[in-house]
C-alpha cells in the first residue's frame, strides 16, 4: 500500500504541476469486487487503502508539492485549482527523524486562479545542511491559505534510516475518536486498524513528527455509535 500510495502521489503531483499540458487524471480503480492485490483505493471489505487518504491531499484544490529526484534540486510548487487567487507564504522545513530542525526557508506565494507556480528552488546540499539524505524529512506548510501540509522523503523508503519509535494511543469510544501521538522519533505511515470491515476513518496511514498527535474520528454506517473490540 505504501508503494501504491507514494507512486500515485508522485505521478499525479507531476501532472498537476504541468497543468498547462495535462488536462487531468483518472483513477484506476476505485474499489475491489473481490479480495486481491490491485490498483484500487478501497478494498473488498470497503476499507480505504493508504492511497485513498493520500488522494485527499494530492487532489486537494490547493496543493503544495516538491519536484525532486535524488541528487537533484528541490523545486517548490503551488497548484491552485480554485477560481480565486491564493496569496501567502509557504514554509519548507527539513527535520531529522528525532524532530530537530535541519533547515528552514520561507517562500512568498502569489498564485493566480487556476495556476501552477514554481516558488523557488534550492540544492540538496543547502536543504541537508550537512545531514544525510536518508535521515531527514521535508515538510511543506502554507500560511495565508488552506493548503494541507505535505511531507517528502529525499530517498526511497527502503533506504531511509528510520529508528524504532513508539506510539501513544488513546481511544475514546464515547466520542468515537482515537488519538495517536508519536514518541521520540518520527512515525512513518501510522495505521489505525479494527478487525472489521466498512469502518470509516477521518484519516489513516499518516506520518507524525516526534511529539505530534492526530485525532481520528471513526464511524460505522451500520451502527451508531460503533461498538469497538480491541484496538490493534
Amino acid at each position: 500500500m505504501l508503494t501504491q500510495a507514494e507512486g500515485l502521489k508522485y505521478g499525479i503531483e507531476h501532472y498537476r504541476r504541468n497543468k498547462r499540458r495535462t488536462s487531468g487524471s483518472l483513477i484506476w480503480q476505485h474499489n475491489d469486487s473481490w479480495p486481491g492485490t490491485s490498483w484500487s483505493l478501497i478494498d473488498y471489505e470497503l476499507l480505504p487503502k493508504a492511497s485513498f487518504y493520500y488522494a485527499k491531499k494530492f487532489y486537494h484544490p490547493l496543493l503544495l508539492s516538491l519536484d525532486h529526484d535524488p541528487g537533484r534540486p528541490l523545486r517548490l510548487w503551488v497548484v491552485n485549482d480554485r477560481t480565486a487567487p491564493c496569496r501567502g507564504s509557504v514554509r519548507l522545513g527539513v527535520y531529522d527523524f528525532a524532530g530537530e530542525m535541519v533547515f528552514e526557508r520561507e517562500f512568498a506565494a502569489d498564485v493566480p486562479a487556476g495556476g501552477a507556480v514554481e516558488l523557488g528552488s534550492l540544492t540538496e546540499a543547502e536543504a541537508l545542511n550537512g545531514r544525510a539524505a536518508e535521515e531527514v524529512v521535508v515538510r511543506l506548510s502554507a500560511d495565508g491559505f488552506d493548503a494541507p501540509d505535505n511531507l517528502y522523503y529525499l530517498r526511497d523508503h527502503k533506504d531511509l534510516r528510520l529508528p524504532t519509535t513508539e506510539l501513544k494511543v488513546t481511544a475514546d469510544p464515547a466520542a468515537q475518536t482515537v488519538t495517536v501521538e508519536a514518541g521520540a522519533y518520527l512515525a512513518r505511515m501510522a495505521k489505525i486498524d479494527l478487525p472489521r470491515g466498512n469502518v470509516r476513518f477521518s484519516d489513516n496511514f499518516f506520518d507524525l513528527l516526534p511529539g505530534e498527535r492526530k485525532t481520528v474520528v471513526l464511524a460505522d454506517p451500520r451502527a451508531a455509535p460503533s461498538r469497538w473490540p480491541a484496538l490493534p
